[in-house]
């Protein structure tokens, strides 16, 4: 699969989807930059195109749905056993916009792309904001609303 993948990359097929008024073009590439790292720095790790994703502290869950403006449930849970996951760093994720949406902008964004996303993959211990991706079942709790979390970590007044 690496290699499929890689060998996908070619720069005429990104431009010509910009042309064809695909939706979403700097998205797909910077996703697919993400997984070619992903495959060369840990086949074994979950991939970004089919994971689950999860937050280790519930604040910044709650956070997330602020930031991408999508109003999402956040809930507790734990991951099944024998399940793999891993820590990434999502402060070393952002869609690349290519400066032109010619061969070379496609290029430029891949290789800037590819270089967020070797320290996404390997974050190291300096996590900015972990997140975390799941392949597989991850058995929920209870759901998590804001005020109620604020009020329990004593941070607003009941």
């Amino acid at each position: 699969m690496g290699r499929s993948l890689c060998g996908w990359a070619r720069w005429p097929w990104s431009t010509t989807l910009v042309a064809a008024g695909v939706p979403e073009v700097p998205k797909i590439w910077t996703e697919l930059a993400y997984e070619s790292v992903r495959l060369r720095a840990g086949p074994e790790m979950p991939s970004r195109l089919d994971a689950l994703y999860a937050f280790a502290d519930p604040l910044e869950a709650l956070s997330f749905t602020e930031v991408t403006g999508n109003a999402q449930q956040v809930w507790e849970g734990e991951v099944t056993a024998g399940v793999p996951w891993v820590l990434v760093d999502m402060a070393d994720f952002e869609v690349v916009e290519p400066l032109a949406p010619d061969e070379a902008g496609f290029r430029t964004a891949w290789d800037t792309a590819c270089e967020r996303a070797s320290r996404y993959w390997t974050p190291g211990s300096d996590v900015t904001l972990g997140e975390i991706l799941v392949a597989g079942t991850i058995t929920l709790g209870r759901r998590l609303e804001l005020l109620p979390l604020l009020r329990s970590l004593g941070l607003v007044e009941s």
